[in-house]
């Protein structure tokens, strides 16, 4: 199979628009190491890699800087949203979960996934996301 120039440097720019973004999203002031999330948490770095295994945290890996944290996964009660492993079990991985959190979506009134958990509709987060994989299975 032989490749096509054009396609390949096409593929290649996209790609590193993609990697500037990442940083710039794991480079912002609501990012936080896994040390500072973890003294948010008042728990040990070991507890909080157990709860990012399991979804019960959002943590996106930033490669040479580490996991990153965004702070703004914590309800009024400084405690992660519940709805978070559900999210993840949904969505798959996290930057999947992070882009849901993000981006409007027409089903909750053109509310972000994280607007809708902080007014409390994370039932209606979760139906919307099990409806976004539905729609793309």
């Amino acid at each position: 199979m032989r490749s096509d120039p054009e396609l390949e440097a096409a593929l290649a720019a996209a790609r590193e628009r993609g990697r500037i973004r990442a940083r710039e999203i794991l480079d912002g002031d609501d990012m936080l190491s896994a040390e500072a999330f973890a003294e948010v948490l008042c728990a040990t770095q070991t507890t909080l890699n157990a709860m990012r295994q399991n979804g019960q945290v959002l943590g996106l890996d930033g490669g040479k800087c580490g996991v990153r944290f965004p702070v703004w996964q914590l309800n009024i009660e400084g405690a992660p949203y519940p709805e978070l492993a559900s999210l993840h079990r949904c969505l798959g991985g996290p930057w999947a979960v992070y882009r849901f959190l993000v981006q409007p979506h027409g089903a909750l009134n053109g509310l972000t996934g994280r607007q809708a958990l902080e007014r409390g509709a994370g039932m209606n987060a979760l139906n919307t996301a099990v409806s976004i994989v539905r729609d793309f299975d």
